[in-house]
């Protein structure tokens, strides 16, 4: 048989966790901090998975790879602030443009 009391309960639950997961992403870091690189170490540690021996040495190899994983963290953050200029753009044309816009209609 079917308890609904452990429906009612599994529901509620699947609507928390829903909630939690809007919460969650509708209130995260901005922008600027997902797209901030890492330290050398966080690289090397967390995402590389070096020993820590190895990332204290600071080998000329993996600075190299560091710079390069750098460059392609600075070269996202550009790409992104010129996605989102031209997004900002787009939506103040279409904006003016709107019917029963107040001002000016230039075109």
């Amino acid at each position: 048989m079917f308890d609904w009391r452990s429906g009612r309960n599994a529901i509620a639950a699947a609507a928390l966790a829903g909630v939690g997961a809007w919460t969650y992403q509708t209130a995260g870091a901005p922008r600027s901090e997902i797209a901030r690189a890492w330290s050398f170490d966080m690289w090397c540690l967390e995402m590389q998975l070096y020993p820590a021996k190895r990332c204290d040495a600071r080998l000329p190899l993996d600075l190299k790879e560091y710079d390069v994983y750098r460059t392609d963290v600075e070269r996202y953050r550009h790409d992104q602030q010129d996605n989102d200029t031209r997004d900002r753009q787009i939506l103040q044309r279409l904006d003016r443009n709107l019917p029963g816009a107040a001002g000016p209609q230039s075109k």
